[in-house]
Order: structure tokens, then C-alpha cells, then sequence
């Protein structure tokens, strides 16, 4: 492994540690100021903004740093940043005409409280999306640690947005809207006068070539992005439905447990995305197998060991991030912490594949276990039952990736 490609991981590893002890003192926060049930309605707001911010990003997210990774001049790299910013204002678009017409029905829907949730949820997935294209801006152009410690700082403002406007989950997500827009506001502003001569390339017709190429790359991915997203939604969702706020709340503190991990092996995997990709474009095959083979391993072990350590600390854990009220949720902490290792599994190689082919094969792979998902869960009778199936569903993630992974080997002979 290359020396800096190594510091990059320790920094990111690092910063990606930190985000989670920032994230877990926000969650705590949230818990104990807003009660277990309204701690439901959080989860499903925060998670449906994951799934419009995805379906507003429209693949940009993987397209432009690999698009740029490969990128020969500056000319290039401001040209495919401007046409993702174009498709990002043009999907963002419809989605608002989509909800201004049925934002009522899908409040109803969702939240089954007034109206200004959905259209709060949706400016809140907005200005994540342009912040996921910062950073995906920022891991195309190879600038790893100022894309790492972007994120903490973002996630900083969050910490401070929870310590001090918490009077209720509306003014608590408008202040979050207002710090992402400054966030983005002040990288771009600066980003563009630093590099003012490329401007002109923001309104020229070429760049239509360049739209094509991210969108085509792009919007294949996009659904797989958004149905994964909705893995996490939908069972909130239809258990509040089927089991209240309470049970919601409960299988929302498992899934939050078993991610304490998820954003490492998730962040390690956007890094090598481009890294891979540029080893492709030089043809070498042996150096991107053997640096699969190396993470595998490690994010194996790691994942054992988090799923040993849930089992073993539930109910600490669950007075410590969240209150103790929650204790009552150890069994399905306890369930859902194994689909901890087949999701760690699919969080590496899924960015591997996206790297290596243009076959959106991920998309397949997340589409067969949201349906599996949501078929099961219509049926369950259970929280304990429901949580079981959640499992099933990440091991189908992570099998089908790895099935994608050996198929695409022999076929391109890595």
C-alpha cells in the first residue's frame, strides 16, 4: 500500500472516529430531549432526507470523483463539476414541483402530523446533497484530508445546532438547514474565486458532453443509492405503522447501534473508489486484487469484533447513547448487530465494482433485498420477527456483491 494513500486512511479512519463520537453525543441529545417515540419520528425524518439528497445527488456522488480522478487539465475537472451542479438543480427541481403538489398526502403518509415536515425534509436532503457533492468534489481531485476534515466540521455544526436549538424537531432541523447552507455557501464561494479563469466554462455549450457522461455514469447508480437509503426508511415506517412509535423507536436505536461502525468501512470505500478507478485506467489488474483482498480481511475482523462487542455491552450502550428507556430494545440491538458484517462486506465492494464496471450491478443487488424487506415485514408479526428479516435482507447485500465481485474477476481476469 502506497505511503499516502496509507496517511490518508489513518487521517480518514481518524476523522471518521471522531464524526462518530460527535454523532453519537448528537443522538444522545436528541433522545433525551425529544422522548423514545419522537425519537422515531427523527430517525424517519433524517433518514427520508438521506433518500431525497441521494435521489437529488443522482449518482454524482460516485460519477464525479471517478470522472475526475481520471481528469488531464483543470479545464476538465471545473467542467464535470459544473454539469453535476446542472443535473443537481434540475432534479432538485421536479422533487420540489413533486412535493409543492403531494406534499400533504406524503406528510400523511410519513409523518401523520401539519404539513411543514415533508417540505422541511426536503430542503434538509437539498443541502445535504450539495454537500455530498463537495465532497465528492473533493475525493475526485485527490484532496482526502481537507474532504475528511470537511465532514467533521460539518458535523461539528450539527453538535452545536443540538446543543443549543432544541426546543423542538422543526426548529431543530431548520437551524441544521441553515448551517449546511452556509457550509456550502462559503466552500463554493471560495472554491470559484480561487479559481475564478474557469468560470467561463460554468455556461458553455460543451459541457453538455460532459452532463451526458456523469448523467448516463450516474442515474444507473442513483437507484441503487436511493433503495439502499430506504433499507433504513421503509422499516421504520411500516413497523410505526404496524407497531407504534415505541416499537419504531426501539428498531431505530438497533439499526443506529449496529451503524456505529458502518461510516468507516463506508469512508475507507469512497477513498479507494477513485484510487481503483485510476489503477483500471492503468490496467493494473494484480494491485487492485490484492488491495480488495487486504481490506476484505480487515473489514471482516472488524466487523466480528463490533458484533462481539453490541452483544456483549447492549444495555450499556443503549443508556449511554440514547437514555434508559431504550433497554427494553436490547434483544433487537442484539439481532441486528450481525447484519453488521454482510453490509461492511457490501460498503467495500460495492465501490469496487463501481470502479470497474459500467453494469450498475449494486443496483440489482440493493433492489432484491429492499423487496425482500418489504415483502417480509408486510407479514411479520413481530418486532423480534421483523428484526430477523432485516438480517436476511443484509445478507443479501453483502452475498450479491460478492457474487458481482468473483463474476467480474473472471471475467476481466483480475
Amino acid at each position: 500500500m502506497e505511503a499516502s494513500l496509507r496517511k490518508e486512511l489513518i487521517i480518514s479512519v481518524f476523522v471518521q472516529l471522531s464524526i462518530m463520537i460527535v454523532g453519537l453525543t448528537v443522538n444522545k441529545l436528541i433522545s433525551i430531549n425529544f422522548g423514545v417515540e419522537a425519537y422515531s419520528t427523527y430517525s424517519v425524518f433524517k433518514n427520508l432526507a438521506a433518500v431525497l439528497s441521494f435521489t437529488i445527488l443522482s449518482g454524482m456522488g460516485i460519477a464525479l470523483p471517478k470522472f475526475l480522478s481520471v481528469c488531464k487539465s483543470k479545464n476538465d475537472v471545473f467542467s464535470y463539476l459544473f454539469s453535476a451542479i446542472y443535473i443537481v438543480l434540475f432534479v432538485s427541481s421536479i422533487l420540489f414541483l413533486l412535493v409543492c403538489f403531494s406534499g400533504d398526502y406524503l406528510n400523511g403518509l410519513i409523518f401523520s402530523v401539519g404539513d411543514e415536515l415533508i417540505f422541511l425534509c426536503f430542503y434538509y436532503g437539498l443541502v445535504i446533497a450539495f454537500s455530498s457533492l463537495i465532497f465528492a468534489y473533493l475525493r475526485g481531485v485527490n484532496r482526502i484530508i481537507e474532504f475528511s476534515l470537511s465532514q467533521l466540521f460539518v458535523q461539528i455544526l450539527i453538535l452545536i445546532t443540538a446543543f443549543f436549538f432544541n426546543k423542538s424537531l422543526k426548529e431543530y432541523f431548520s437551524y441544521c438547514i441553515g448551517f449546511y447552507t452556509l457550509f456550502n455557501i462559503l466552500f463554493f464561494s471560495r472554491e470559484l474565486i480561487k479559481n475564478s479563469q474557469y468560470l467561463k466554462f460554468f455556461f458553455t455549450y460543451n459541457n453538455i458532453n460532459y452532463v451526458k457522461k456523469l448523467w448516463f455514469y450516474g442515474y444507473s447508480r442513483l437507484i441503487g443509492d436511493v433503495f439502499l437509503f430506504l433499507l433504513n426508511t421503509i422499516p421504520i415506517i411500516i413497523i410505526n405503522k404496524k407497531f407504534g412509535l415505541l416499537s419504531g423507536a426501539y428498531f431505530a436505536s438497533a439499526i443506529m447501534l449496529s451503524s456505529l461502525v458502518k461510516p468507516v468501512f463506508s469512508y475507507v470505500g469512497v477513498i479507494l473508489l477513485p484510487k481503483i478507478s485510476k489503477l483500471n485506467s492503468l490496467n493494473q489488474k494484480k494491485e487492485i486484487t490484492d488491495m480488495v483482498n487486504k481490506f476484505l480481511f480487515l473489514f471482516i475482523i472488524i466487523s466480528i469484533m463490533a458484533i462481539l462487542f453490541i452483544f456483549v455491552f447492549k444495555s450499556l450502550l443503549l443508556t449511554l447513547f440514547f437514555s434508559p428507556s431504550f433497554i427494553s430494545a436490547k434483544e433487537v440491538v442484539a439481532l441486528i448487530s450481525l447484519s453488521i458484517l454482510p453490509h461492511s462486506v457490501y460498503l467495500l465492494i460495492r465501490n469496487v465494482i463501481d470502479a470497474i464496471s459500467k453494469v450498475p450491478y449494486n443496483t440489482f443487488t440493493v433492489i432484491i433485498s429492499f423487496l425482500y424487506l418489504t415483502i417480509s415485514l408486510s407479514f411479520s408479526n413481530s418486532l423480534f420477527e421483523a428484526s430477523i428479516h432485516y438480517c436476511i435482507s443484509s445478507l443479501i447485500l453483502g452475498m450479491g456483491s460478492l457474487i458481482f465481485w468473483y463474476k467480474l474477476k473472471m471475467k476481466l481476469c483480475l
